[in-house]
């Protein structure tokens, strides 16, 4: 389906790149040990090792952990040719051998060459909007940027061919020492561009430099996010709401991935990997520093004295993880309504009620604008399962039980409603069947798509630009109602990847299917019906316990119950009767007013600002810990696990 992210080359061919690079070794191998003609071994060998640079990521790394890398492959082929000329050729041994040992010599200090010039490169801060920063500019010769796997797959075939053409002619020698030597000069010129580049990139060189432009802009409030590249989402729906309400914020984060994949943002944003770096770089002028999530490293930050702490979350929602007990370490945790704050009432893990405050959601005041009905021909129901989290306990995903079920049943619906299918970024990251589940609608709306002759339009145009989160959001949703608007029929998959928003999928819907969620806390902005899938581990009784927002909606069972319901609300067959009630939710959830929850929220940044300002008058800290300006101090390193886990509430 076009609406899916876009494949790349290494991606479409990585499967038959892995069976060449295997397949090519074993025969080269094979015909060497039966005594096949030479041109049968050169040719194997050269197609497996021109099909090296193609081979996908997860079979490079399973080759890699097996012993059986790039270097061996290598190693390999180079001894495999050196055996079969010694076998047609003996008096050219010597030189075939000393050829096939140059090749992998070299091969070596280039991955050495090469690891230092990465470690050289790789910054130990990155940054954003901070100002122009010579210690982040390290430029370096493209040819030397070549991927080793890249620089090795060039030069060996034209060693193996010169080789081989030896038994015929032996001046064809010249063409492998040739290629070996230009190999020996690229390792060589990385090593030295890798000198020249010195520690330039280090913290004891960066941080000064940070520390001055952190210094000279002085944000007082910190958005702080850990994790890998696909929880990015977790931080970018904070970046439009933190440019209105507190314009002097700095994003800190602690992985490279996040950060290449990080919206625009007029924000200053820093990238601190190492907890040293950061812990040195001390963040002076901060006052408060707000989490959406909780993990791990989340503790080198909150360990700075001077920095209130606040959990954010990145959503709203009845999961139990929207009341962890790690909460328990914020100063202050921001909820949204007052069921926000009786979760934790109920939960009883820690936090008290004091420490509580109802801020409002402010990225749902767009959402709250929005009519009953999105007045389309053909209504549209937006399925929007959660994931099935890291543990059964948290398993609220109703993809792989009630899914398909669910999208074959309005299929066959004698009239005809458009499903918008948007599946949580982390779908089946730790059960299969849920993955397979996924794969399989999306099979059923490419069918359904091909049967009706109406294929999904082609995805829109990424926007990179403007670069504050504010303008880019407007852009973004003028570019996705477009897209929308250009096939009101068919059937799509809106991967988070597409880059098409939530908000836009809830804005062409008529009716939701989602499951406990933050997804749902937001629907209930626009006051439209919405369908609620009962968890597979969970009876109906548990589940209204557990999630009061499920009395304003159809309650979906694996056996189909509700589904004729959603269905005829999505066609507006049936009444809806539950509107008032949904009404009453959203007061409950959302606060009173999502439409002014940007003041709320604006008035709860500078309070906890003022807050932490008069508690280091009262201690009597006048001077805060300093920026770096020199040497990088030690810490202790007694820190909890780094692994992620899906703290905040939210989807």
């Amino acid at each position: 389906m076009s609406s899916l992210p876009r494949a790349s080359a290494s991606t479409l061919l990585g499967p038959f790149a892995l069976v060449a690079v295997v397949l090519g070794l074993f025969l080269g191998a094979v015909s060497t040990v039966l005594g096949l003609p030479l041109v049968v071994t050169a040719v194997a060998l050269t197609c497996s090792a021109v099909a090296e640079p193609w081979l996908a990521g997860p079979a490079r790394a399973f080759m890699r952990r097996a012993s059986f890398g790039h270097s061996v492959r290598l190693a390999g082929r180079a001894a495999l040719v050196a055996l079969a000329v010694s076998r047609e050729a003996p008096d050219l041994t010597g030189a075939a051998t000393a050829a096939a040992v140059c090749l992998v010599t070299v091969r070596v200090v280039d991955n050495l060459a090469g690891a230092v010039l990465r470690s050289r490169r790789t910054t130990a801060v990155a940054t954003r909007n901070v100002g122009d920063l010579p210690g982040t500019r390290l430029p370096v010769p493209a040819a030397v940027l070549l991927p080793l796997t890249t620089r090795a797959a060039a030069i060996e075939p034209f060693v193996v061919v010169g080789l081989a053409l030896t038994v015929v002619t032996p001046t064809w020698l010249t063409l492998s020492a040739v290629a070996v030597a230009a190999y020996a000069a690229l390792a060589l010129a990385t090593g030295l561009v890798a000198l020249r580049l010195g520690r330039s990139g280090t913290a004891a060189v960066l941080l000064p430099q940070v520390a001055a432009a952190l210094d000279a802009l002085a944000p007082d409030v910190a958005l702080y996010l850990s994790g890998d590249a696909a929880s990015v989402y977790q931080a970018d729906m904070w970046l439009a709401t933190l440019e209105r309400t507190a314009p002097r914020t700095v994003v800190v984060l602690r992985e490279r991935s996040v950060m290449e994949r990080l919206a625009p943002t007029s924000l200053p944003v820093v990238c601190v990997p190492d907890a040293t770096t950061l812990m040195a770089l001390g963040l002076p002028t901060v006052r408060a520093a707000l989490y959406p999530a909780n993990v791990g490293k989340n503790i080198h930050l909150l360990r700075e004295p001077h920095i209130l702490s606040v959990f954010v979350g990145h959503g709203d929602s009845d999961k139990n993880a929207s009341f962890n007990p790690f909460t328990r370490v914020y100063d202050e945790v921001w909820v949204a309504g007052p069921a926000g704050r009786e979760r934790y009432r109920r939960a009883q893990v820690g936090v008290v009620d004091t420490d509580v405050r109802e801020v409002g959601r402010p990225q749902a005041a767009g959402l709250a604008a929005l009519p009953v009905r999105s007045g389309a021909e053909i209504p549209t129901l937006l399925y929007a399962p959660t994931w099935e989290g890291w543990n059964e306990e948290q398993d609220y995903g109703s993809v792989a039980h009630l899914g398909v079920r669910l999208v074959e049943h309005l299929l066959a619906s004698d009239a005809p409603v458009r499903i918008v299918y948007r599946p949580h970024p982390f779908t089946g990251r730790r059960r299969p069947e849920v993955r397979a589940a996924h794969v399989r609608i999306i099979e059923l709306l490419d069918a359904a798509n091909a049967r009706a002759g109406r294929p999904a339009p082609p995805l829109p145009p990424l926007i990179d630009e403007p670069a504050d989160a504010a303008s880019r959001e407007a852009a973004v949703q003028a570019r996705d109602a477009a897209w929308f608007a250009s096939s009101p029929a068919a059937h799509l998959v809106v991967a988070p990847r597409t880059g098409v928003s939530m908000d836009a999928c809830m804005t062409v819907a008529d009716v939701l299917v989602t499951d406990v969620s933050s997804v749902l806390s937001d629907w209930l902005a626009t006051g439209r019906p919405f369908g609620l899938a009962v968890p597979a581990r969970l009876a109906v009784d548990d589940l209204v316990r557990l999630a009061p927002t499920a009395s304003g909606g159809t309650l979906l069972l694996a056996d189909g119950t509700g589904l004729d319901e959603i269905r005829d609300l999505a066609l507006g067959r049936t009444d809806d009767a539950r509107a008032d009630e949904r009404l009453r939710l959203r007061t409950h959830l959302l606060g009173p007013s999502p439409a002014t929850a940007d003041v709320t929220f604006a008035a709860a940044v500078r309070d906890i600002v003022a807050r932490s300002e008069e508690r280091l008058a009262r201690l009597g800290t006048t001077d805060t810990p300093s920026s770096a300006a020199g040497a990088v101090t030690s810490h202790d390193a007694l820190v909890p696990s780094d692994d992620a886990a899906d703290g905040g509430a939210g989807r």
